[in-house]
């Protein structure tokens, strides 16, 4: 198998149902022609609602109590952990991260093993729609191969960037939807600029809740009500990610298609983020030899060639920065057929229990009527937590510095995270 060019593009706020047109009306003829191309994993979960960890996750193939980037803020990434970019980069790629966002900060080391880690200010400044486009396009056919390059795009996250032409109904009942469709016909040209020798990759770091309008008095109000104390008429709080383990929250799209990839197949394994960086390794033809031993995830290679995975849970944080504490962070643990959420830190929180099977839009919480399933599913977790950390394997992550706290929080206020 010979290597090929990797280009991984991450929409922040994808959601898996919305870009596969199951919800919604968007409009998204390059991805869907991406997808006849290539394969499309339709059980992809994110491993938080928030983006930092996620990115970390995706880079590292580890969940975050192992990367240790446990939030937007206050963590860095664990010394030792090696990232996606420098695997390639000790392959002979050239490594180039083009971001936006909260990663754009180097505080959180995230950065590590890229050549070139450049930033934009992306709250409708620097856009797909603005005339960094054409700079980004510049960029692009600068690299010098084989290359590696991670583009992160902020224009489907709020406050939402929308081309005028895509600003009507044609393209979407709302602004997430015109968005998307907006940001479509960028990728078309992107895409008709790479190499034929490309791997092209498609994904989100997390769902969103979009349909319900966002605004500081909601966010100020959702941070004084206990989050899984929510009666089942008000399952979906307002408010747009971070607050939960909903499936449209963690449900991400992961599309891929290349020199060596399987066209038209879709894969309904249940998978994670911790599985990308393997695959992606895997995809690109440097093999398992690549693939860090010590990491979560599992390359998802073998189930594009119709193979079958031994199914395994996926394990689920929420640790918002709309959550008011650390105490009342949420874990969770997601199967094919079940969902189990609670708060190890805080009792008073009732935890959530859902038949994925029968119940997919979790809707009902079944957690005092089946606790037995509820017991056995967070035995589960709890085990694989323990074993990570009696095989020496979890790497706490380095706090931030004041300064370097100071410095971050400042980012994520501009960027509306924070009042």
């Amino acid at each position: 198998m010979e290597y090929t060019n990797v280009f991984y593009i991450m929409i922040d706020c994808l959601r898996a149902d919305v870009c596969y047109g199951s919800h919604g009306n968007a409009k998204t003829p390059a991805i869907d022609a991406l997808r006849k191309r290539g394969s499309t994993f339709t059980k992809m979960m994110s491993v938080t609602s928030t983006t930092t960890p996620n990115v970390a996750s995706v880079f590292t193939g580890t969940y975050p109590f192992r990367h240790g980037i446990r939030s937007l803020r206050g963590y860095k990434l664990a010394p030792g952990i090696k990232t996606i970019a420098e695997v390639f980069k000790e392959n002979g790629y050239n490594t180039y991260g083009l971001v936006s966002g909260p990663i754009r900060r180097l505080e959180t080391d995230i950065q590590r093993g890229f050549d070139v880690y450049d930033s934009h200010n992306s709250d409708k400044v620097e856009t797909l729609f603005t005339g960094w486009f054409d700079t980004l396009k510049k960029d692009i056919k600068g690299f010098k191969g084989p290359w590696f390059a991670y583009l992160h795009l902020w224009e489907l996250h709020t406050p939402r960037a929308v081309l005028k032409e895509c600003n009507n109904s044609r393209f979407g009942d709302n602004l997430y939807e015109r968005s998307l469709s907006s940001i479509d016909l960028r990728l078309a040209d992107l895409f008709n600029m790479l190499p034929e020798n490309t791997t092209v990759i498609i994904s989100g770091d997390h769902g969103e809740n979009y349909q319900i309008p966002v605004c500081s008095y909601i966010r100020n109000k959702m941070t004084k009500i206990p989050l899984l104390n929510i009666k089942p008429s008000r399952r979906h709080p307002k408010y747009d990610h971070g607050y939960g383990l909903y499936d449209f929250l963690i449900n991400i799209p992961f599309v891929v298609a290349g020199p060596n990839i399987p066209n038209g197949i879709e894969v309904d394994c249940l998978a994670s983020q911790v599985d990308m960086m393997p695959s992606i390794i895997d995809m690109a033809g440097l093999g398992n030899v690549n693939i860090p031993h010590d990491i979560d995830g599992k390359s998802l290679v073998p189930a594009m060639a119709g193979g079958k995975l031994e199914p395994r849970p996926v394990f689920l944080d929420a640790t918002a920065r709309n959550i008011p504490s650390e105490k009342d962070w949420l874990k969770g643990i997601r199967t094919d057929e079940w969902k189990f959420i609670y708060a190890p830190k805080n009792e008073s929180i009732e935890p959530l229990l859902y038949d994925l099977k029968n119940d997919p839009d979790e809707r009902n919480n079944l957690y005092h009527k089946l606790p037995d399933k509820a017991s056995s599913l967070k035995e589960i977790l709890l085990q694989h937590e323990t074993g990570i950390e009696d095989r020496g394997m979890a790497l706490p992550g380095k706090k931030m510095t004041e300064d370097e706290n100071k410095d971050l929080e400042q980012t994520l206020r501009d960027l509306g995270y924070v009042d």
